[in-house]
């Protein structure tokens, strides 16, 4: 039985690097500076203070090292809407911290679903992960690596269209 962390290597490379569903994604797995943490906590309050724990460790490490962190939630976090409820907590706490203007943050949960976007439509998929993620990505890295790419702001509607059209077949 694969780890949670080999689950989500796994959709990172066979399904997110596969599909170019992030450009961004490639470079950082080849190059080995993905940091994977899987949280055993189940507490809220110890969630939350395992995220400031990785957050600062990610502010304090060189980018080279660890360019983005993921945290894994195996065992915490199975319902879509309290992994909600805690993404807007720990986005609450970074604003608090100071910490939102070094790391910016993404999302993933196997039951995603975007707001006023059927549960079954496949554009769902783009943030569904084997297991509920957050990923911390240095605000300085995102910002050089988007002014590098030409067309950003189309990424989220080329997504949905691919991934419909994948359903279709």
């Amino acid at each position: 039985m694969l780890t949670a962390t080999q689950s989500t290597k796994d959709w990172i490379t066979n399904f997110v690097i596969h599909h170019n569903l992030c450009p961004f994604a490639a470079r950082p797995m080849l190059r080995d500076t993905v940091r994977f943490v899987e949280c055993e906590e189940t507490d809220f309050d110890a969630l939350i203070r395992h995220f400031l724990q990785e957050s600062l460790y990610l502010t304090e490490v060189p980018a080279a090292k660890v360019m983005t962190t993921l945290l894994i939630y195996p065992k915490a976090l199975e319902e879509f809407e309290e992994f909600l409820d805690f993404k807007v907590a720990v986005e609450e706490i970074s604003e608090e911290a100071g910490l939102h203007a070094m790391i910016q943050l993404a999302h993933f949960h196997p039951d995603y679903q975007f707001a006023e976007v059927p549960a079954d439509d496949p554009a769902n998929a783009t943030n569904r992960s084997p297991f509920p993620v957050l990923q911390l990505l240095r605000v300085d890295e995102m910002s050089k690596a988007i002014d590098a790419y030409p067309d950003v702001e189309n990424i989220p509607e080329r997504n949905i269209e691919l991934l419909r059209k994948l359903a279709r077949k």
